[in-house]
């Protein structure tokens, strides 16, 4: 392809939030080199950052904003140029449940609600027009 936008790092956060030794985000930085490595010849490759808000998922709350805070480090460390940065663009929107401005599924704040998929969708849209 011409163009190849890969979004990391929710599952990621989640699967290395409370990882005392560090080796679960080590892979997750590993695995993020090894992607953009194997897709090196394509011309526009862009790399979508998690959200971070905090999430009821496994009672996880603020620890995994700060997990994905740290992913989404990881990836403008290995890609910069390269970052639709939908940690910084989300941050303000993770609100009360039916506040307007609020772009995450109700009790979720990981998946955008639809009005959430259309700003990361424009946000997409306009990396991948930058190429």
């Amino acid at each position: 392809p011409d163009v190849l936008v890969l979004q990391f790092g929710d599952n990621d956060a989640l699967w290395s939030v409370d990882d005392a030794s560090g080796g679960r985000r080590a892979a997750v930085a590993d695995a993020i080199a090894a992607t953009l490595a194997e897709t090196a010849s394509v011309p526009c490759v862009r790399v979508v950052t998690p959200s971070a808000g905090p999430t009821s998922f496994f009672d996880l709350g603020d620890r995994f904003t700060a997990e994905a805070d740290a992913v989404a480090e990881l990836l403008r460390a290995a890609a910069p140029g390269a970052v639709i940065d939908w940690t910084a663009v989300s941050a303000d929107h993770h609100l009360p449940d039916g506040t307007d401005g609020d772009w995450f599924v109700d009790g979720d704040e990981i998946h955008p609600n639809d009005e959430g998929m259309e700003a990361l969708v424009a946000l997409v849209d306009e990396a991948v027009a930058a190429c």
